[in-house]
């Protein structure tokens, strides 16, 4: 498939751009927060800064997060805006991939250690991961030049006879 949306050029810079933004949403709301913790959409309140606050909330924000978003988005960045050839693609697989796997597996367990994984948190890697996917495996590039059609031209027809 050729569309835009799975263009994995435009995956990469698309989710570069979304991966700082919720990087710099992260580090300000970490500041915020108590221990660096700071979670959306929690029991009822909007927000919570409690110590576990990142780890009760649809949305969590922490150093360790903040930091691997940061890195990520810098990856995403270069290829979108600056790599070529293969990596691009390559870029969406792996990728595509990696996020795939961790939203399937923040279901199953939400606690990685020092990283925690979220509902939201889980549903924004699932989608990031397929869509990665999809880009990195149907998008296809046509190479080459577009052929004409034969059309026969005066230098092959017959000469006329009189």
């Amino acid at each position: 498939m050729n569309t835009p949306i799975l263009n994995p050029k435009n995956y990469a810079k698309i989710t570069g751009i979304a991966i700082a933004a919720v990087a710099l949403l992260g580090i300000v709301l970490s500041l915020m927060g108590t221990s660096g913790n700071y979670g959306l959409f929690c029991d009822g309140a909007v927000t919570c800064t409690t110590e576990t606050g990142a780890q009760g909330s649809f949305l969590g924000f922490d150093w360790t997060h903040n930091i691997v978003h940061v890195v990520l988005a810098a990856v995403a960045l270069y290829v979108g805006f600056m790599a070529t050839g293969n990596l691009v693609p390559l870029y969406a697989k792996v990728f595509g991939i990696v996020y795939a796997a961790l939203g399937v597996f923040g279901f199953i367990v939400a606690d990685l250690g020092i990283l925690h994984l979220e509902l939201g948190e889980n549903l924004v890697h699932l989608v990031i991961g397929v869509w990665g996917v999809c880009a990195g495996f149907l998008y296809t590039t046509t190479t080459g030049t577009p052929t004409m059609a034969a059309t026969p031209t005066t230098a092959s027809k017959p000469p006329a006879r009189k």
